[in-house]
């Protein structure tokens, strides 16, 4: 499992080709079924379970569906009719948003079950992107575009190496020293 976190002004597909690394992996990426992830190649896509999880209670909350999983999507794409705007704008609600995408993806959200590689949900990259949010929310913001790219870089190497069971220190030693033994390398030339 691996971590790569990007920053950028852009949002979508343009904001994730920026980070040049999404168009070049070529594993499983587990994801919560954003449109811009579909636009990538890779191995396999596996999608979250957890997000679905919470759509499902938002239905069920919302009495929009009751039901099993078998039946979910025929009776979800059936009891939820696509509506028409003045402008012939599709508006489809929650339930049938939700039935769409299972019908559409239901090999991606079945992954997991064959390809043990996939885990049920993405809630590790979750807990990856949590404590940015909070450093974002306590101190507002980083002061600069670099500073936010400079952070996801390290963000990036430290959350690899604990998943990969290196300690965080030994990751930042070996680094460092790297790092010193480049700098000694051209000041020597």
């Amino acid at each position: 499992m691996y971590t790569y976190q990007h920053v950028s002004e852009k949002r979508g597909q343009d904001g994730m080709r920026e980070g040049d690394f999404l168009q070049h992996y070529k594993g499983i990426v587990i994801h919560d079924g954003w449109r811009p992830y579909w636009k990538f190649q890779f191995e396999a896509h596996g999608l979250c379970y957890a997000h679905i999880l919470r759509e499902l209670q938002g239905v069920i909350d919302c009495r929009l569906y009751k039901g099993y999983w078998q039946g979910l999507i025929y009776q979800g794409q059936q009891n939820n009719t696509i509506e028409y705007s003045d402008k012939r704008k599709r508006k489809r609600n929650i339930a049938r948003r939700l039935a769409d995408r299972l019908n559409e993806y239901s090999e991606d959200f079945c992954r997991f079950f064959w390809d043990f590689r996939v885990p049920f949900d993405n809630n590790q990259a979750e807990r990856d992107v949590r404590h940015v949010k909070v450093k974002i929310k306590v101190s507002g913001c980083f002061r600069s575009l670099e500073g936010a790219k400079e952070f996801a870089k390290i963000n990036s190497v430290l959350s690899t190496a604990r998943k990969h069971g290196i300690a965080v220190i030994d990751t930042i030693m070996a680094t460092l020293a790297q790092a010193s033994c480049i700098s000694w390398a051209l000041a020597s030339e």
